[in-house]
């Protein structure tokens, strides 16, 4: 199904926010800009699990939005801008 990996500071600050994610797209779609179709990693269960993925990796449960289809093997990363933590995900695409 999917090729995903999670790097360690990930892990590490996944699991201190409750042990499950969800990746969903986040559509932005304005009239004075252009399109732009942005996967967005959130906290917790969604509320419409029939439209993900489950995958358990190394005791993370992510939730994958069905929409997202793999170009390469996806990375969940920890990025940190000014001392704010956040999750980020390589290797994806839109169908």
């Amino acid at each position: 199904m999917f090729d995903l990996k999670i790097t360690k500071t990930a892990k590490e600050f996944i699991e201190k926010k409750g042990g499950s994610v969800y990746i969903k797209n986040h559509d932005i779609i304005n009239s004075c800009i252009e399109a732009s179709f942005t996967p967005e990693i959130v906290f917790g269960i969604p509320k419409n699990v029939d439209k993900y993925y489950l995958l358990n990796i190394e005791s993370i449960n992510i939730y994958i939005n069905k929409s997202i289809c793999q170009t390469e093997c996806l990375t969940i990363d920890l990025k940190k801008f000014f001392g704010i933590k956040y999750l980020v995900i390589n290797g994806w695409k839109i169908f």
